[in-house]
This record gives structure tokens, sequence and C-alpha cells, in this order.
């Protein structure tokens, strides 16, 4: 690995589960490369148990960076306090265009400090929030976001387990969010009346195809 990140034509990085190495010996050489790199455009740092310590410093060599398009950071233990230097990072970022958050812990605190980010950023279009212990009002969060004015294309809200309730506010999102085109609501418990009220919501939408 220290060999690729001595690369400067590195398009694309993958050192997803590599939590030991990278807690131990590689996080501030990473760091080191985000920073100074002009070229990577890909980089998945997925399950490596960072914690929101260690996700502060890898933010912080991005802020150096320009050309990251495609930022993976699921699985990493992240709570309101990472969602925090998220939102700093990011909130003016204009390069960064698909942002993966799942398997963390942000819950609603988590969600609306991103929802805040994803406000002012018009430039991420994809975002997966899913597995991060959203109920219904986290869901409303969201919904909130998303009928404002909201520029995101994707978004992956699975295993939250919000239940029925929130094809409510699903299904206001649908009848008038005008830019989504995929939308990802697996296993959050809708059941089978749930389910038949989300179909009668994607009838009526014009934008969504996934």
């Amino acid at each position: 690995l220290t060999v690729f990140l001595t690369s400067p034509s590195l398009e694309a990085l993958d050192v997803s589960k590599q939590a030991d190495q990278i807690k131990n010996i590689l996080r501030s050489e990473i760091a080191d490369f985000i920073s100074l790199s002009e070229g990577l455009i890909e980089l998945n740092l997925a399950n490596n148990r960072l914690g929101d310590d260690g996700l502060a410093e890898i933010l912080t060599a991005i802020e150096y960076n320009y050309s990251i398009r495609i930022l993976n950071l699921g699985g990493n233990r992240i709570t309101t306090r990472g969602a925090e230097k998220l939102k700093s990072t990011f909130t003016y970022n204009a390069t960064l265009k698909d942002l993966n958050l799942e398997l963390n812990n942000l819950r609603q605190v988590g969600i609306e400090i991103i929802c805040d980010m994803l406000r002012l950023n018009r430039s991420i279009i994809a975002v997966n929030l899913g597995f991060n212990n959203m109920d219904y009002a986290a869901l409303k969060v969201v919904c909130e976001f998303l009928l404002k004015d909201s520029a995101l294309e994707s978004i992956c809200l699975a295993g939250n387990c919000f239940g029925k309730l929130g094809v409510v506010e699903i299904n206001k999102v649908l009848a008038k969010n005008q830019s989504l085109k995929s939308l990802d609501l697996r296993w959050n418990y809708l059941e089978p009346d749930g389910c038949v009220d989300l179909c009668q919501g994607l009838a009526k939408s014009d934008v969504i195809q996934d």
C-alpha cells in the first residue's frame, strides 16, 4: 500500500477493511497523500472503525484536496461530532459528488447536521445514509430537506427501520421533489400497508427512475 501512496497518477484508492493498519501505521501516510494528490478521484475508507477522531484527521487532509469526487466513509463509527466535521469540510466543497455514510451512528442530530450541509452544498448529488439508526423523527428531517430545493439525485435510506409511518413523509417528497431519481428504502419494516401506500406515491412521481 505504501508503494501506491507514492504514485501521483493514482485515481482510485481503496483502503477499506484495513482498520488495524490504518490505526497503527498508515493513517498519517494516507492523510499526507490525500492532501498532496491532484489526481485522486475515488477514495474508499469504508469499515475502518476510524471514529470521530480518525475521521477528523482524514477530513483535515481532504480540505486541501480538490479532486476527490467519490468518498466512502461507511462503517466508521461516525457520530454527531464527526457529522460536524463533515459539515465544516464539505459545506462549500465544489468537487465531491458522491458521499457514502452508511453503517455509522448519526441518529437524528447527526442527520440534521448532514442535511444542513447538503442544503448549502449543490455539488453532492448522491448520498448514502443507510443503517444510521434513523427513526421516524430523523426521517422527517431528511424529507423536509428533500422538499426544500434539494440538489440530490440519489439517496439511500435503507436499514433505518422507520416503519410504515415514514411512508407518509416519503410520499410528500415523491409528490414535489423534482431532482431525485433514485431512492433506496430497503429493510425499513414498511409493512404491507406501507408498501401499498408507497407504490401509490411512486405512481404519482414523474422523476424517480430507480
